[in-house]
């Protein structure tokens, strides 16, 4: 993996709100893949299959690294990247959030890695804001 590419964001959920946030990510997958259209940036395609999930905080010290995979496309459509997409939790927050390559960035995206790093931030974005609404949801349901 090129982790010197890795963009990350932290979002303020605990390993069960984010366990319960995937779980609900997931339901809203039609297929085996979700696709954004992030505007100028390109588009994003995040598998549904989820490693590593846990609804449960009784792992080693609450730590869970749920990941999947997914990719990141040009603007036109013409290049491919293919990333991982990992969130690290423990019992307190925050989660990190990171898209990551997992292979070497073809020439559109490798000539040109402010455009990478601005479309996998959209994407990051994207994937933060789904899993922020799962969890508010969630809440919300209990309140009730």
């Amino acid at each position: 993996m090129e982790s010197h590419l890795r963009v990350g964001r932290a979002i303020p959920l605990n390993a069960i709100q984010t366990a319960a946030a995937v779980l609900g990510v997931r339901r809203e997958i039609t297929g085996s893949a979700q696709r954004w259209t992030l505007g100028a940036y390109g588009s994003f395609e995040l598998d549904g299959r989820f490693e590593g999930l846990t609804l449960s905080a009784q792992t080693r010290r609450g730590d869970q690294r749920v990941r999947t995979s997914g990719r990141l496309w040009s603007p036109d459509g013409m290049a491919v990247v293919a990333v991982e997409i990992a969130l690290e939790s423990a019992l307190a927050p925050p989660t990190q959030v990171s898209i990551t390559p997992i292979l070497p960035l073809p020439p559109t995206f490798a000539e040109a890695e402010p455009n990478f790093r601005a479309l996998a931030f959209a994407a990051l974005s994207e994937f933060c804001e789904e899993l922020l609404f799962h969890a508010a949801s969630l809440r919300a349901g209990a309140v009730r």
